[in-house]
């Protein structure tokens, strides 16, 4: 059960940005992970108008957080060491992915942002709005959008393993879709991007976010076992969850597994 606390409507945020101040008014929530709370909100520019942006809060699930009522999270129990060490965690994500946000091939496949900054002892990452929405399975979509879809997200997850990396939390909510567009998808939350090379330095279990439903089996069992093959299988079952509406079991993954096509949300 999720028990975050989100900021509440109308709360202002106040980022320090080298001696200047930049204020944003949280609007809504509009999305979470297993890593933060993501919100809209909108700031005033130097000529008056009003801006909207998303901003994404560190602000992770598997720690007992408290929100205090200025809007301070503060760790409870023996997690402030844990929550010191994700939030460099998260700093250095960010890192990687405003680096490979400036690469050449990625600039329009990346969803852009702005910067970071240090609030409520947490971290605040700033993006740019665009009008869509994250992917969502939508029967009135017809099957050649879909698969259009699917071709642009698995070109924008070969970019990436171009540049060396490896994306590892492919999933409807991290893909940001444009209104009426299935030539670009705009791919978010880093926070699994992992370089290939530094694959055989794991073992074990991951200690990388993943979702049930669209994570390889060797990302649960044995990470040493990851590989440009994991993100492979992820786009083949967010495939599956486009057309079927339902996540993929491991008994849909057998060999003589078979599908009842009657059952997709497309008429063929």
């Amino acid at each position: 059960m999720d028990r975050r606390i989100a900021l509440k409507e109308g709360t202002v945020l106040e980022f320090n940005n080298n001696g200047g101040i930049y204020k944003y008014t949280v609007t809504n929530e509009i999305g979470r992970g297993g890593s933060s709370i993501v919100y809209n909100a909108e700031y005033t520019n130097n000529v008056g108008n009003n801006k909207i942006v998303r901003i994404k809060e560190c602000y992770p699930f598997k720690f007992s957080l408290l929100r205090e009522d200025t809007g301070i999270l503060k760790p409870l129990n023996s997690s402030e060491d844990e929550f010191e060490s994700y939030k460099s965690s998260f700093v250095e994500d960010f890192k990687k992915f405003d680096s490979m946000s400036g690469e050449e091939g990625l600039v329009n496949s990346l969803y852009a942002t702005f910067d970071i900054y240090s609030l409520n002892n947490t971290y605040y990452v700033v993006s740019v709005y665009s009008e869509g929405d994250t992917l969502k399975v939508d029967s009135n979509r017809s099957l050649k959008d879909t698969i259009s879809l699917m071709i642009t997200i698995s070109k924008t997850i070969k970019k990436i393993h171009d540049k060396g990396y490896l994306y590892l939390d492919l999933k409807p909510d991290n893909v940001f879709v444009l209104d009426e567009v299935t030539d670009l998808v705009k791919l978010f939350d880093f926070d699994s991007l992992i370089k290939i090379s530094d694959v055989g330095k794991l073992g074990g279990p991951a200690r990388i976010s993943y979702t049930r439903g669209f994570q390889a089996p060797e990302v649960v069992d044995d990470a040493g076992k990851i590989g440009v093959h994991t993100d492979v299988y992820a786009i083949g079952a967010m495939f599956y969850y486009m057309m079927f509406g339902v996540t993929v079991t491991s008994f849909d993954c057998e060999r003589n597994a078979t599908f009842d096509y009657g059952q997709m949300l497309y008429d063929m």
